[in-house]
């Protein structure tokens, strides 16, 4: 595994700490829904164009199904290969169900039970 991740992903003392960072410092972080999410890589807004163009935003059964799930595993790790060809830290959009705020506590809820 560790040669794994050596090949296709950032190092951790280095430039897999730059969304990180960003996120804690830049001055604009956090203003609102479209800069309160960073990423490594510009190939992963490839993500959200793919399920985009697959009609799935907005539609509550992919979600419900699980089917936007396995689509977004598998173009994620697709994309975990080439990440390292556009890397540059930047602002993405999350997924729609990270601005719910049911689901953010009860995720809250969750967590709480796990980590304690």
């Amino acid at each position: 595994n560790k040669i794994l991740l050596q090949t296709i992903a950032y190092p951790n003392d280095g430039f897999g700490l730059a969304s990180t960072l960003d996120a804690m410092f830049l001055p604009d972080a956090g203003r609102d829904e479209h800069t309160d999410f960073f990423v490594n890589s510009a190939v992963f807004d490839l993500l959200g164009t793919a399920i985009e163009n697959m009609g799935l935003v907005g539609k509550k059964w992919p979600a419900q199904t699980g089917f936007r799930d396995m689509v977004c595993w598998v173009l994620a790790v697709a994309l975990l290969w080439t990440q390292k060809f556009a890397s540059g830290a930047q602002y993405s959009t999350s997924s729609p169900e990270s601005y719910n705020n049911t689901v953010q506590e009860e995720l809250y809820e969750w967590s709480k039970g796990v980590v304690s």
